[in-house]
C-alpha cells in the first residue's frame, strides 16, 4: 500500500501524468476519463497531494473492509495536512481509490 502511495506522488513530483494515473482504481480512472483530466484535477483541488514538501506514512488501517493509509503531509507553506487514501487490492498490488485530504490538528512525525 505505502508503495503504490508512494509511486504515485513520486509520478506527480516527475509531471508523469501517465504513471500517476495507473496507481488509480477503475473507479476513479472512470470517473476522470484520462491521465491528463486526472493531473489537472490534483492539481487543483489537491496541491498539498501533488507537491507536498514532506511526507510521513502513518500504519495502514482496514477499516470496515475497506484498507486505509493516512499520510501526513506539508506543503510549501509549512502547513500540515493529512492525506487519508482508500485503496483496493488488484492482481498486481494496490490501486487507489479514492483520497481525502484535511488541516492536519498533530504535528508531522
Amino acid at each position: 500500500m505505502r508503495a503504490t502511495v508512494q509511486g504515485q506522488l513520486a509520478a506527480f513530483a516527475a509531471d508523469d501524468a501517465n504513471k500517476a494515473f495507473s496507481y488509480a482504481a477503475p473507479n476513479v480512472r472512470e470517473a476522470l476519463g484520462t491521465a491528463a483530466g486526472f493531473m489537472g484535477m490534483v492539481r487543483q483541488a489537491y496541491p498539498v497531494v501533488y507537491r507536498p514538501s514532506s511526507v510521513a506514512f502513518l500504519k495502514p488501517e482496514n477499516k470496515d473492509g475497506q484498507v486505509i493509509q493516512r499520510v501526513q503531509m506539508q506543503d510549501g507553506a509549512g502547513d500540515a495536512w493529512l492525506a487519508v487514501y482508500s485503496l483496493q487490492r488488484n492482481g498486481k498490488g494496490w490501486l487507489i481509490t479514492g483520497c481525502v485530504v484535511v488541516v492536519s490538528k498533530g504535528r508531522m512525525a
